[in-house]
């Protein structure tokens, strides 16, 4: 059985035409599925980022708060009008009161003093002289109490200025947990999807299999001229592409 020069052509470029183009297509639909592959792994890397920052957020939040109820305490413990500032003030009114007490104390015995002077019936230079250090002694006292108030003002100074530097110190350390706010983290670069096969690749296969075909039909019509000839012993058989015929015609 003599084969058709148009038909061998048009099996072997259709074979290998259909080759092609289902290689093609298999290699799209690879190459589809792995960066289908690519872009899910990157979506699932951008879903635990926003969780991470979702949790740093929440921590950072979580002390803000913490932050605030701090200053709320310092200022009620340190601050002016709060605890150890009121237990000061209330010790220093408890002072100025001894030495109202003091004071009029002092100004009864002075009185008495005098009194006794003036009932030995003394008179002249000598009593005034009596009553003179009488009231020295009592004026040293009066002294010796405003110089210890004196004292205490200064040092309920001091300690308010302590108080106000220990604040201050409180105020800052707890700030320091808040000072740097957490920033959303930067996007991971986008993935790099594979390259499929080329149409141009395609194309030149496509090509390649017309050019078989045509070569394969050329071949075949030079075989039947041969063996038309006079001389058959002569006659050179085609090489044809053994597997695709075997393909096309169930061999």
């Amino acid at each position: 059985m003599v084969i058709n020069p148009l038909t061998l052509g048009l099996v072997t470029g259709g074979l290998g035409a259909a080759q092609s183009l289902l290689g093609f297509s298999s290699a799209q639909q690879q190459t589809a599925q792995q960066n289908k592959q690519i872009q899910e792994q990157y979506r699932q890397r951008l879903r635990i980022q926003a969780m991470q920052d979702v949790q740093r957020f929440g921590q950072y939040n979580l002390k803000v708060a913490s932050y605030k109820d701090q200053l709320v305490n310092l200022n009620k413990t340190f601050g002016r009008g709060g605890l150890q500032d009121v237990q000061e003030q209330l010790r220093i009114n408890q002072l100025e009161k001894q030495q109202r007490f003091a004071a009029q104390t002092e100004n009864i015995n002075r009185t008495r003093a005098l009194g006794k002077i003036a009932a030995r019936g003394q008179q002249g230079a000598s009593a005034a002289r009596m009553q003179a250090l009488e009231g020295a002694q009592f004026g040293r006292q009066a002294a010796a109490r405003q110089e210890r108030m004196l004292g205490e003002y200064y040092a309920s100074e001091l300690r308010g200025q302590a108080r106000t530097q220990q604040l201050e110190a409180a105020q800052k350390a707890a700030y320091s947990q808040v000072a740097y706010a957490p920033t959303r983290t930067p996007a991971p670069l986008a993935p790099t999807m594979l390259q499929g096969p080329s149409t141009a690749g395609l194309f030149a296969n496509l090509a390649g299999n017309v050019l078989s075909g045509v070569t394969a039909g050329f071949g075949q019509a030079n075989f039947e001229k041969q063996l038309a000839s006079k001389n058959p012993n002569e006659t050179s058989v085609p090489n044809y592409n053994f597997d695709l015929l075997n393909n096309a015609f169930g061999g």
